[in-house]
């Protein structure tokens, strides 16, 4: 038990948990209580301040009990605890995953904490390998069940399991040491929960191959976290030039893309979509499949992924960004002497300057009393040109103006026909001797935010 004791606190100190606040995510059961006991017995010698965190997931008859085995706990050991009822039992696994981690990201924001540690063991690395492996995941998958790793949903905190060394045996038998009567979960012997079958009868066919079994598949996990870890390293200097990220959106460089080993090329892609979205929750391998298929599809080609998210080929680019649910502005008429806003631009219509007209200008031939309209592109419209007309969605492909920037450009109209694609074309508009007016379009620095 001495030498459990002092690889836990290797643990810790390794990764720097000294001299701060920790949060024990504890659910009752062996391996929670367990790493509880353990924080306890370290956190003199490394000045850690405890408080717990029970997420009742509300699915059984006795969660309240063990809500209640916690809190009771807590006040013996004169602990802080917090505590959270789901209020949605009846929604997906991953609901509840979800909400437990916000959770716990909100008890560490509100205890100024950079670190939450769960009970996850050895026993949990070998029977999330083969979970992962069935389900046909590559390497990263096989993987995710790491020592330290951001929190899901708040990664500028840190997760940190120090009891992967050990297995559920010994977490019994340290409570037992001390004890302890950790809670039953009998959720756990029900097999029909996919990882309840790898534990109760997967793993004791593996043991009669291998009696060290799950220490054996442990083992390979962290041989594989290091692979995996130098594969990492080369695919984010892969990505260096050949990657933009914007708060907005990440562009990637198709050809850039295309030259790379497809190993490479998926790490690329995965790390990209995590840098977007802080995790990589409810990303599946045929996700990425179809995301390197797309960098080979003509440009238009759009592939909805998961959380909202659209990746769209443009001409020699890759973007990925968010859904947009907001429409383009509602046009605005313009008239002498006036200024209008419309999106980014500042609009001013006025008498035509003596010197040079500003890159973003427009002479236009108007009658005191007209207006000009602006507003979003049209189906349909065409501009005129040199010789005839041109469709305004082809001009704007010439432009290599992607598809999701098009409806937000400005286009500037008088008495419905286009005059001005606002930073692309105008139209072919000779002058009169009179009425000639100036329309200028000077952009907003959205930058700064108030």
């Amino acid at each position: 038990m001495i030498i459990m004791r002092e690889i836990f606190k290797k643990s810790l100190t390794e990764n720097l948990v000294t001299d701060c606040s920790v949060i024990a995510a504890v659910s009752g059961g062996a391996d929670s209580l367990c790493l509880l006991l353990l924080l306890r017995e370290v956190s003199s010698e490394l000045n850690l301040k405890i408080t717990v965190a029970h997420f009742n997931h509300n699915l059984q008859v006795h969660s309240h009990t063990d809500q209640e085995y916690v809190h009771s706990l807590c006040d013996s050991w004169n602990l802080k605890c917090f505590s959270q009822t789901w209020a949605e039992p009846k929604a997906s696994e991953e609901a509840a995953r979800r909400s437990r981690y916000e959770f716990l990201a909100r008890v560490a924001q509100k205890q100024n904490s950079p670190f939450v540690l769960t009970g996850h063991t050895q026993s949990d690395l070998a029977e999330t390998l083969l979970f992962n492996l069935v389900r046909g995941a590559g390497l990263s998958g096989m993987t995710s069940l790491k020592e330290v790793s951001p929190l899901p949903y708040c990664p500028k905190l840190s997760l940190l399991r120090p009891l992967l060394a050990f297995d559920s045996t010994q977490t019994r038998e340290y409570c037992s040491k001390h004890h302890l009567i950790p809670r039953l979960d009998v959720s756990n012997e029900n097999l029909l929960y996919n990882r309840n079958l790898l534990r109760h009868q997967v793993m004791p066919l593996l043991n009669q191959i291998n009696t060290q079994a799950e220490k054996t598949l442990a083992q390979s996990v962290r041989i594989l976290n290091q692979e995996n870890d130098f594969l990492d390293q080369i695919a984010t200097q892969a990505a260096e030039g050949i990657r933009e990220i914007t708060p907005e959106h990440i562009t990637i460089d198709k050809e850039g893309l295309l030259v790379l080993n497809p190993v490479l090329a998926r790490r690329v892609l995965r790390q990209t979509l995590k840098l977007f979205w802080g995790h990589l929750l409810d990303l599946k391998q045929q996700h990425i499949e179809q995301m390197l298929q797309m960098t080979r599809s003509p440009n238009g080609k759009r592939l909805h992924l998961p959380h909202n998210t659209l990746m769209t080929v443009e001409y020699h680019q890759i973007v990925i960004g968010y859904l947009k649910s907001a429409s383009p502005p509602q046009s605005v008429s313009i008239g002498w002497e006036e200024e209008v806003i419309y999106g980014n631009y500042v609009f001013k219509l006025s008498m035509p300057p003596q010197h040079k007209i500003p890159k973003y200008g427009l002479l236009v031939n108007l009658h005191p009393t007209e207006r000009l309209e602006i507003g979003a592109w049209q189906k349909g419209q065409k501009m005129r040109i040199e010789i005839g007309h041109k469709k305004v969605s082809d001009i704007l492909g010439e432009a290599k103006i992607a598809q999701n920037k098009r409806l937000w450009i400005p286009v500037v109209t008088q008495k419905g026909q286009p005059i001005w694609l606002v930073g692309v074309r105008q139209s072919y508009y000779p002058l009169a001797d009179t009425h000639a007016a100036m329309l200028t379009a000077n952009k907003i620095n959205m930058d700064c935010q108030a």
